[in-house]
């Protein structure tokens, strides 16, 4: 199987549910319809861009046409990335160190918007955790939250949260049982 099979997959199961032809979407979104069929059939990669086009003519989101494949992701190409991003790779790979970690978000976190109303984990830890790192990475977590994407932190980044809560003169609370910043 391709690594571009599923969302092609979604693709042509959402298009003919509609009763699309192939020619049909291809003019929809100013694409010819070969470019189209290697997409359907996982033979070659979707641009953010294109994938957006594709949902929009498919009366759906990017996220819905991701979400028929949860168990295997779909890999995306990007114009802004020569390589492509799989968005559950945290699920898929673990990231040993901290800082492999907050260089993957920050490569993935412009395409993540495509999951909006959907939650995420994330987790990391902060003993390597410089207050740089940290603030890109508050950064990001803003960026995603504007898009809408639900996210769920849990953090071992504790001397700079209380560094941070100390300065901004906050309290954490304890809500059934869990620490909150």
């Amino acid at each position: 199987m391709s690594k571009y099979a599923s969302v092609g997959s979604a693709i042509r199961k959402q298009r003919k549910g509609l009763g699309l032809t192939l020619q049909q979407l291809a003019s929809a979104i100013e694409s010819d319809s070969g470019n189209l069929s290697r997409v359907e059939r996982g033979e070659q990669g979707i641009t953010e861009p294109m994938l957006h086009k594709i949902a929009s003519a498919l009366n759906c989101t990017p996220a819905y046409l991701y979400s028929q494949y949860e168990q295997n992701p779909p890999l995306v190409a990007s114009e802004n990335i020569a390589n492509y991003a799989n968005f559950n790779s945290v699920a898929s790979q673990a990231l040993t160190k901290p800082q492999e970690f907050v260089s993957w978000f920050r490569s993935v976190a412009p395409y993540i918007h495509a999951f909006g109303g959907r939650t995420f984990v994330i987790a990391f830890g902060g003993e390597v955790v410089d207050d740089n790192q940290f603030t890109a990475l508050s950064h990001d977590l803003n960026l995603l939250a504007s898009l809408e994407v639900r996210l769920v932190l849990v953090h071992g980044a504790r001397p700079q949260i209380e560094s941070r809560l100390k300065r901004a003169r906050l309290e954490t609370k304890i809500v059934s049982g869990l620490r909150v910043t």
